[in-house]
């Protein structure tokens, strides 16, 4: 497992999103996933995470880092925020 990015949903990353949608305007997109579907969902994804994360080992760690989208716009709100900050008595 390479890690994780952090990002906006309109960048575009390689891999699989982590958060899916499951409601929209109120309503669900598709269907509800039994009981079975879940845990097997569940089972899958524990399996795939490094062996110290899965032990819950201390110290684990997973990279994460942030998408430059989302560092650019961390970036815009810091000006802006700066700017208001100087315009303030």
């Amino acid at each position: 497992m390479p890690g994780d990015v952090l990002s906006l949903e309109s960048d575009v990353q390689t891999g699989e999103p982590l958060i899916e949608h499951v409601i929209k305007d109120g309503r669900r997109v598709g269907p509800t996933p039994s009981l079975n579907e879940i845990r097997a969902r569940a089972a899958h994804d524990l399996e795939r995470l490094p062996e110290p994360l899965r032990k819950l080992e201390p110290g684990a760690k997973c990279q994460v880092n942030v998408g430059d989208e989302l560092v650019r716009l961390a970036a815009e709100v810091d000006a802006r925020l700066a700017q208001n900050e100087s315009v303030v008595p």
